[in-house]
């Protein structure tokens, strides 16, 4: 007989829910805060010649680089103590449940990249111009 799962899925989903709004309101904060900073030096930026545009590729290519040095440092994190602890017990098997962390870890790059997209299109040129 199989024993009962020490999580029950509805656990897992609240979790996985939370962590994901915890994830949307940690980068909206993060690009909210370089879109201001962005929004400064956008009217220089076109007094010179660059379009707004670049701005905005500029802004999303920031938390792209952000998410992926985020992810290799949180698997570096994670991996390294699980080896380790792996290596120590003996008859240690390690169960990962993939489905699962790849349903959170999708759901966690889409909210940062809304979060982005939405960020980078409200930095508008008129906004530049007035400041």
């Amino acid at each position: 007989m199989e024993p009962d799962d020490p999580v029950p899925p509805a656990a897992l989903l609240a979790t996985a829910v939370g962590l994901v709004l915890l994830a949307l309101a940690a980068v909206l904060a993060a690009t909210r805060s370089q879109t201001r900073i962005l929004r400064r030096y956008l009217a220089r930026l076109i007094a010179v010649g660059i379009p707004p545009r670049w701005a905005r590729q500029v802004l999303l290519c920031q938390h792209g680089i952000l998410i992926a040095v985020s992810t290799l440092l949180g698997l570096l994190i994670a991996v390294t103590p699980t080896v380790v602890l792996a290596s120590q017990i003996s008859g240690f098997v390690l169960s990962v449940p993939w489905w699962q962390l790849g349903v959170l870890a999708a759901a966690t790059y889409a909210a940062a990249l809304l979060a982005a997209v939405l960020s980078a299109h409200k930095l508008r040129v008129t906004e530049a111009r007035a400041t």
